[in-house]
């Protein structure tokens, strides 16, 4: 029986994964830096592909998972929301047919980038707050 090398490669991370301290011990895998898509049209799936190509290219020492979120809209177009953790970081709408301009991708990259940095520092600098607001 021959297998390709890609199956084994394969083989080898599900072994390498069953086998690490972190499975073995009942804990969860943690994953950084994924960027989710969850857009439904095409102006919100080309919106995606932009963004996560210049978050990749300028954000690489920011381990944060990213959900892309669209929510079609008949009053204000399609609403794309970016979030992290359950909280809203970016939000904006863009409309249907017209031509997205990259100035915006650039703005809701810059706008999640600050956003993550300035809720690492409240939440670094406060000791008022619990981590569940109480």
């Amino acid at each position: 029986m021959t297998m390709h090398l890609p199956v084994r490669h394969l083989m080898l991370l599900v072994f390498t994964v069953f086998i690490s301290p972190t499975f073995a011990s009942g804990g969860s895998l943690d994953i950084k830096g994924l960027i989710l898509d969850r857009t439904i049209t095409l102006d919100g799936h080309s919106f995606y592909k932009k963004f996560s190509a210049h978050w990749l290219a300028t954000n690489l020492s920011q381990p944060h998972n990213l959900i892309v979120t669209e929510k079609p809209s008949a009053r204000w177009g399609n609403l794309i929301i970016i979030s992290s953790q359950g909280q809203m970081l970016y939000r904006t709408s863009i409309r249907p047919g017209k031509q997205l301009k990259k100035n915006k991708v650039y703005e809701a990259a810059i706008t999640v980038s600050q956003n993550i940095v300035n809720r690492l520092i409240v939440k670094n600098t406060s000791q008022d707050i619990a981590p569940t607001g109480y």
